[in-house]
């Protein structure tokens, strides 16, 4: 019950008042919802036995013809005090949601290739039955899992998506099969996800959306929406919406492909920023070279070079074609130690 001491200034000739009005809204015929509104709102904000010693109130009707509440003319503080109060009591409380800013989308197909908005933004092979971290933040932590194709060639193999916090997990392979984790435990494949009603129920409560058509995996959770093509030798991510506060090498696109290094790279007539302190990965094409072998000499180059673009405000301002190694080293080099799950 909210209380407020200096009301107790209030005179008797303002309770006979308050009578008065209780007596003129009885005579109305409103509705039980509205009756109990306004009994809590007459008990709890201005009850009777705080209306005893003020002799200098001037006070208009609390209801008008449509039922609504009108101030009572009081003190300004008071006014303002009553007037962030009502909303609370005329209706249940509203639960802020908080929404994570969307950037932009991002993905990888072959060997691997890794894309900004259908654009070429980099090369990382990686090792073979090694995973690596593709999105990490708050809500999921995507994981790829990566294998030999031939010629000395990776792809991804698998991918584990898992919904934080949820207890969830998505674990996708290349020919199209997929499970449903639930701690741990199966709970659902490609075949059962979509009847088994129990399933259905708890992904729903998740928030959690899966679906798929021909070989596209797609799966929401809140505004995240993330698309894994399985087309028999590799899993490739299609149109993954990437979000302010993610980690991991699909949020390194963007900034592999701008020249200047200021957080914001122009596609079009888009403006997608990224944080430059945490841009590692540097711009290559999409020929499909292999990484030259990264020895000693060429590890201790990027190495001392990293850190000095570090210390510049940004990794990759470290980056120089003049030290021995190339962009693919370079990314092959950064990846592993950055990126390896």
């Amino acid at each position: 019950m909210i209380s407020y001491p200096n009301l107790q200034q209030y005179t008797q000739g303002y309770q006979n008042n308050y009578n008065q009005y209780q007596n003129n809204y009885n005579q109305v015929n409103y509705n039980q919802s509205m009756q109990q509104n306004y009994n809590n709102y007459s008990t709890s904000i201005f009850p009777q036995q705080n209306y005893q010693n003020n002799t200098n109130i001037n006070n208009t009707n609390i209801f008008n013809n449509l039922g609504g509440y009108q101030m009572i003319q009081q003190p300004m503080v008071m006014q303002q005090l009553i007037m962030m109060l009502l909303p609370m009591l005329l209706q249940p409380p509203v639960e802020e949601e908080t929404l994570v800013e969307e950037d932009y989308v991002s993905g990888h197909w072959g060997d691997p290739h890794f894309t900004i908005e259908g654009q070429q933004a980099f090369d990382f092979q990686g090792n073979a039955d090694e995973k690596y971290k593709m999105i990490d933040n708050s809500d999921i932590n995507l994981t790829a899992k990566f294998g030999a194709y031939g010629n000395g060639a990776t792809v991804v193999k698998e991918q584990d998506l898992k919904f934080k916090d949820e207890g969830i997990d998505l674990i996708s392979h290349a020919d199209g099969s997929f499970e449903i984790l639930q701690n741990g435990k199966e709970i659902a494949d490609e075949t059962s996800y979509n009847k088994d009603e129990k399933v259905m129920a708890l992904l729903k409560k998740k928030d959690i959306s899966i679906t798929k058509e021909g070989n596209t995996i797609k799966t929401v959770h809140g505004n995240r929406i993330l698309s894994q093509s399985c087309n028999g030798t590799e899993v490739d991510n299609i149109n993954d919406t990437l979000m302010k506060g993610d980690k991991g090498l699909l949020t390194q696109t963007a900034g592999s492909i701008d020249d200047n290094n200021d957080g914001e790279t122009k596609l079009g007539d888009k403006t997608l920023k990224y944080d430059t302190k945490n841009q590692y990965m540097v711009h290559t094409d999409v020929s499909g070279s292999k990484c030259a072998p990264i020895t000693e000499e060429i590890a201790a180059a990027i190495k001392k070079d990293l850190q000095a673009g570090i210390k510049a405000g940004s990794p990759i301002k470290g980056y120089s074609t003049d030290h021995g190694y190339d962009a693919r080293q370079w990314n092959e080099y950064v990846g592993e130690k950055l990126y390896s799950a």
